[in-house]
């Protein structure tokens, strides 16, 4: 659902972060719709490591991997829907 029957969610949540992030703020998109994945598709980053990864415990915070990508806007990070495997979580 978005903010209205005619707005994608994913897109006004990355306009936002686009506009908070260019105030000079470090910002952190979070993709928490395991379904849609619509930030993670948004900014073509489906294979990598994400919420799902961390919910399912399949990554633990504070290992090696890095959960937090680049978006290609200074100062804006996406922490990605995760891998397509969501069985047990839904």
């Amino acid at each position: 659902t978005g903010v209205g029957l005619d707005v994608d969610s994913a897109a006004y949540a990355a306009e936002f972060g686009v506009a908070v992030s260019r105030t000079g703020s470090r910002t952190i998109l979070v993709d928490c719709d395991l379904r849609a994945m619509g930030l993670t598709k948004l900014f073509n980053q489906s294979n990598h490591t994400g919420v799902s990864d961390v919910l399912g415990r399949t990554v633990l915070p504070g290992e090696s991997t890095e959960v937090y990508v680049a978006t290609g806007h200074e100062n804006l990070s996406l922490f990605p829907a995760g891998s397509n495997s969501t069985s047990g979580l839904l």
